[in-house]
């Protein structure tokens, strides 16, 4: 998991977690007093639960209590891209339709010698 301050006496938290069979990206936001903050929900806000794993995880303030969660995501299952949504202060996402991708790389494969 990762976290950062909601900028009010709490955080912000994001992680990974199978609770769907594939790593999927949650975020929850805790008050200052260790409770849930209102407009959130008590297991976490999903912020992707696409096909394919999402690990990786970062997380910055967006400056107005709320966060911008990174990821990669392996949808494609050819590329590895990395993921990018905003959440705001009351668990709410500010992007219309799924995430945004804002990079692609083709997946390493390991090799072994001869």
């Amino acid at each position: 998991p990762v976290l950062v301050s909601d900028g009010a006496g709490g955080a912000i938290a994001a992680w990974e977690d199978t609770r769907s069979s594939s790593f999927d990206i949650y975020a929850q936001r805790i008050t200052g007093s260790g409770t849930v903050a209102l407009g959130w929900t008590t297991d976490g806000v999903a912020l992707c639960t696409a096909a394919g794993d999402q690990d990786t995880e970062t997380i910055a303030s967006d400056g107005a209590g709320g966060a911008i969660v990174t990821w990669h995501d392996g949808r494609s299952g050819i590329f590895v891209d990395v993921f990018a949504q905003r959440v705001t202060s009351t668990g709410r996402s500010l992007q219309v339709g799924p995430p945004t991708a804002v990079r692609s790389a083709r997946r390493q494969t390991p090799r072994t010698s001869r």
